[in-house]
């Protein structure tokens, strides 16, 4: 069965218009998140690509480039976004086309101070105060008050902010804030603490261009092989321990 499906999706890409492969046999994405989550991301595309017989890259951009240049068809897809996308983006993204099988569950969790009194986190909490944010990240900006986001670059900039008080915590990824945190060796970080009660959680999609649309029930196909075979597991497995 496995076999077959494998064959009819090859087939299908072969007969495929040619202008929807945009970089001949390799796959393009456009991702505006950073490692370790974009890492994870980047290993399941690129099995499920594999098994396609097809091989996946990703380019890194910012959170409202990625939109543009996706939307244009610059690139063949935006590696992960939520669902509601079109609902909170400032950008015109009609030709976003969703993959209807999720690829990961992600939580968002609030960095404070070790000496903070806060006892469960909740967006409440985090609306207390002035909170640092990863730029582009749009779910996180929606539930922050406007006149508290403090947006910045990456993770390090997020965390750092915190660390010497500039603002009262910050909202990230809980694999973002773990790893940085864990694999801080400049001691910048031991202030810190990550409150152990998440703030939210959301499934994380994939999106293609409309002209890939034909792609959308392979890679769903694929997707739920994966999560049966073990090979999704794995990759989890490597990122979450």
């Amino acid at each position: 069965m496995t076999k077959t499906l494998h064959i009819i999706a090859f087939l299908l890409l072969t007969i495929s218009s040619s202008d929807s492969l945009i970089y001949g046999k390799n796959f393009v994405f456009a991702t505006h998140t950073k490692p370790p989550v974009s890492d994870r991301t980047t290993d399941l595309y690129t099995e499920i690509f594999k098994r396609m017989g097809y091989t996946f890259k990703v380019e890194l951009l910012p959170g409202l480039r990625v939109l543009r240049d996706v939307n244009n068809g610059k690139y063949d897809g935006d590696m992960s976004r939520i669902r509601t996308i079109k609902l909170i983006a400032n950008e015109n993204i009609d030709n976003y086309r969703i993959i209807n099988e999720p690829l990961f569950t992600m939580t968002l969790v609030m960095v404070t101070l070790k000496n903070s009194n806060i006892i469960e986190a909740s967006w409440e909490k985090v609306n207390e105060g002035s909170v640092s944010f990863i730029r582009g990240s749009e779910r996180i900006r929606k539930g922050i008050k406007s006149e508290n986001r403090i947006a910045v670059g990456d993770v390090n900039q997020t965390l750092k902010l915190v660390s010497l008080g500039r603002v009262k915590s910050a909202v990230l990824f809980h694999l973002d804030a773990f790893e940085h945190i864990k694999n801080d060796s400049t001691g910048q970080f031991d202030n810190l603490k990550i409150q152990p009660h998440v703030i939210d959680s959301f499934d994380l999609y994939g999106f293609v261009h409309k002209k890939n649309i034909h792609l959308i029930p392979i890679i769903e196909n694929i997707l739920k092989e994966m999560k049966i075979d073990g090979s999704y597991k794995a990759i989890n497995s490597k990122y979450l321990n």
